[in-house]
Order: structure tokens, then C-alpha cells, then sequence
């Protein structure tokens, strides 16, 4: 959840399947159906677009939201406050063994050091996109590390990120990973850095 740029004092967040705001009091609908269930896909203004499993989103000003689906491998734009929802990435959505630059997303941060750039999880690899031009490129990828998820960067722009039940500190200009705390080979809820630790603890980074 972040603090809403277009309405002060309240809160969005994301409902599996839709995109909201809050002021602690009452929800409104940014875009998507929150009780639709099954694989969709639709662009389209508010409740007409359809999301498949939305894993992240990030505010690029007040009139600009980029979500990201894990179900349909995703980026898509929501333009307000028409909240009018259309593709950043294609094809879209990408199914049935298309070519997928952005298979199973799980989180999208801007870059703190190119500004021009933000950050995005997937599966084994964070990728970069280049604002405006959408052209994609490779930050980091692994065939041993999986499940890239919540990533934070820091003033030097060094960049920490989850993945399964550990965390890791990738460099940024070298690229050197390093495991800073967890157990690469243990998943589910056996480790104290395990997925459910990092969804509560999300919040308060």
C-alpha cells in the first residue's frame, strides 16, 4: 500500500484482482473487479478492465499508477483520474507459451540512481524498463535463484531483494550477489525469512 498522490490523506492498495483507494473510512475503486475469479484480461476505464492477480503497483505522479500482474505477465498503465487502464508491455496478456520478458512479475520500484528507469521482479531475474520508450533490459537474473520478490534500493543504489526464504544484496555496479540472511534451499513457513514474513513486513519498509 502507498499513500494516495491524488487524494491526500488516503491509502491505496491492491485486492487481488483490483486496485483501490481508502481513507480509512470508505473504499473506492480505482480500477479492476475485486470479486471476479478465474484468469481475465481487459483494458478499459475503471470497473470494465479485468486484471489476472495483481502482485504490485507504483504511483509514477498523480495521474499515472503502474500495476503489475502475475497472472497474465503484465505491466499495465492506469491513467487518472479517468482511470482509464492500457498496456505498457507486450503482447499482453502473455499466454500460451508466448514470448514473455516479464514471466510471473511480483513487484515494480523506480530506480534511486536512473531516474529514467524502474526496477521489476519476476521469477529468476529484475529486469529494468526505461520510462516513456518502455524498452526492457537485464539488472540481474539467476538459473539457481528463484522467486525474486520485494526489492528496496539503497542511497548508494546497491539494491536488497527477497527471493523464496532468503534475502539478498546485489550491487549496483558490479552485480556480485550476496546473502545476507535466510536459507536459500528452504521455502514455505519452516524459515523465520520465510514468503509470509515478507508480505507482513512489506508495510513497513
Amino acid at each position: 500500500m502507498e499513500l494516495d498522490l491524488l487524494n491526500p490523506g488516503s491509502i491505496i492498495y491492491t485486492d487481488f484482482n483490483a486496485i483501490l483507494t481508502t481513507d480509512g473510512i470508505e473504499s473506492i475503486l480505482i480500477a479492476g473487479n475485486a470479486s471476479f475469479k478465474g484468469r481475465g484480461y481487459k483494458n478499459g476505464a475503471g470497473s470494465l478492465a479485468v486484471f489476472d492477480s495483481l502482485r504490485g503497483f507504483l504511483q509514477l505522479s498523480k495521474k499515472e499508477i503502474i500495476v503489475v500482474e502475475w497472472g497474465s505477465s503484465c505491466l499495465r498503465m492506469i491513467e487518472r483520474p479517468m482511470n482509464l487502464v492500457s498496456d505498457i508491455t507486450k503482447p499482453c496478456p502473455a499466454w500460451n507459451g508466448q514470448v514473455r520478458p516479464f514471466l510471473w512479475l511480483n513487484s515494480v520500484v523506480k530506480d534511486k540512481v536512473n531516474l529514467q528507469k524502474l526496477f521489476v521482479t519476476k521469477r529468476r531475474a529484475i529486469r529494468q524498463l526505461t520510462l516513456n520508450s518502455w524498452e526492457v533490459s537485464t539488472f540481474f537474473e539467476s538459473a539457481q535463484i528463484e522467486k525474486f520478490k520485494h526489492l528496496v534500493q539503497d542511497s548508494q543504489g546497491d539494491v536488497f531483494v527477497t527471493a523464496g526464504a532468503a534475502v539478498y544484496k546485489i550491487g549496483y555496479k558490479d552485480k556480485v550477489i550476496q546473502l545476507l540472511a535466510g536459507a536459500p534451499e528452504r521455502s514455505g513457513f519452516d524459515s523465520p525469512f520465510s514468503d509470509q514474513s515478507y508480505q507482513i513486513g512489506r508495510a513497513h519498509v
